[in-house]
C-alpha cells in the first residue's frame, strides 16, 4: 500500500569547510515518486545525486526552485529506492524539503 514520507534535510555543521552528501534515508525505502524543493531563503545550491554525489557531476536545484523523479514500478521497472539518494549542499543553512510516495 502506497503511502507519504515527508521531511527536511538540513546541513550538518561543516568542519574546516569538510561537506559531505546526507542521505535522504537511513534504511532502504521502495518509492514511486520523490518531490523535493530548495526554499527561497537558502543561499547557496544544492546537489542532489547518489552517495558520489558532488558539485562538478550533479545538476543543482537553486533556491526557490523543485526537481521530480518518478519511478514507472507498474511498467516492469524497478521502484526507486529513498536511500539511494543524497543531497550535497553548497552553503551552511540552506535546507531541501521533500516529499516522497512510498510503495
Amino acid at each position: 500500500m502506497a503511502g507519504i514520507i515527508h521531511g527536511k534535510l538540513t546541513t550538518p555543521d561543516f568542519v574546516d569547510e569538510v561537506r559531505s552528501p546526507i542521505p535522504f534515508a537511513a534504511e532502504p525505502t521502495p518509492i514511486k515518486s520523490v518531490w523535493m524543493q530548495a526554499p527561497v531563503g537558502n543561499v547557496g545550491e544544492i546537489y542532489v545525486g547518489g552517495a558520489q554525489v558532488s558539485f562538478g557531476n550533479s545538476p543543482a536545484i537553486v533556491k526557490g526552485s523543485s526537481k521530480e523523479f518518478i519511478f514507472r514500478h507498474d511498467a516492469k521497472e524497478s521502484p526507486g529506492d529513498l536511500s539511494d539518494f543524497y543531497a550535497l549542499f553548497g552553503s551552511a543553512d540552506d535546507e531541501l524539503e521533500f516529499l516522497a510516495i512510498t510503495i
